[in-house]
């Protein structure tokens, strides 16, 4: 770890040097004893670099004799279950046919996660791969509905008033909501609810699902105007009210 710390060029007693340091002192064991120097010199700078900015970001070592390939993942703390982390295991096993897997969780006081998840691998069998890509798909999984509702939001009203939006409804959605409806689709509610807020009255979303076959159901969701702190929007389950195809 002397040799990394020597070859990154910090000042003894900088704040980038202590950060390395931390870094090298809090990194897994068991990967110390077998990454070579300069993966290590490589990753540690990558961690580095990420700060303590709430960004994502993945790092793979694969094992000489492709016994298994380790990979490091940054991401939010705020934003790791374990459901997610399930999510990404099974994305590593596919895309490094991998025979099986194991991780470790480290959450310290810092905003980001690091979670290590070790895939085993049969030598000679591990696909091509992209980190990057792999990066991607990691990261599209962790994506939440309430990201891409403060997203279509930012698209559908501009910046400013989007954020607003999502500041005041983006919490409101029941969980059945969430499930059958997708973020995008949610917009015209939010803003039919900053319609109603501001008459102080009950606003109702008379619609026709895509997928609803000729001769099918209407449903009628009522939606009663409340911010996000205020509870969850009614109905969480909108009647269907027959109609003629």
């Amino acid at each position: 770890m002397a040799n990394v710390q020597a070859r990154a060029g910090f000042v003894p007693g900088g704040h980038a040097w202590k950060t390395l340091e931390s870094i090298l002192d809090t990194y897994p064991r068991d990967e110390l004893f077998q990454i070579s120097e300069d993966e290590l010199l490589d990753t540690a700078l990558g961690i580095l670099h990420l700060g303590e900015r709430q960004r994502f970001r993945l790092f793979v070592r694969r094992d000489p004799f492709e016994r298994f390939l380790t990979c490091l993942i940054y991401a939010p703390r705020e934003n790791y279950t374990t459901d997610l982390r399930k999510k990404w295991q099974a994305i590593l096993m596919k895309a490094f046919n991998g025979t099986s897997s194991e991780f470790n969780a480290f959450l310290s006081e810092s905003v980001l996660a690091r979670i290590m998840i070790t895939v085993r691998t049969t030598p000679g069998q591990i696909p091509a791969y992209d980190v990057r890509a792999l990066e991607s798909q990691l990261v599209a999984a962790a994506r939440r509905w309430e990201d891409e509702l403060r997203e279509a939001l930012v698209e559908a009203a501009g910046e400013a008033c989007g954020n607003e939006l999502y500041r005041r409804f983006g919490a409101a959605f029941p969980a059945a909501y969430r499930e059958d409806v997708p973020a995008r689709n949610a917009v015209p509610d939010c803003e039919l609810l900053a319609k109603t807020a501001a008459g102080g009255g009950l606003g109702m979303n008379l619609y026709k699902p895509l997928e609803a076959a000729p001769g099918g159901r209407l449903l009628l969701e009522p939606l009663v105007a409340a911010d996000a702190a205020a509870g969850p929007v009614d109905h969480p389950n909108p009647p269907a009210v027959p109609v003629q195809a």
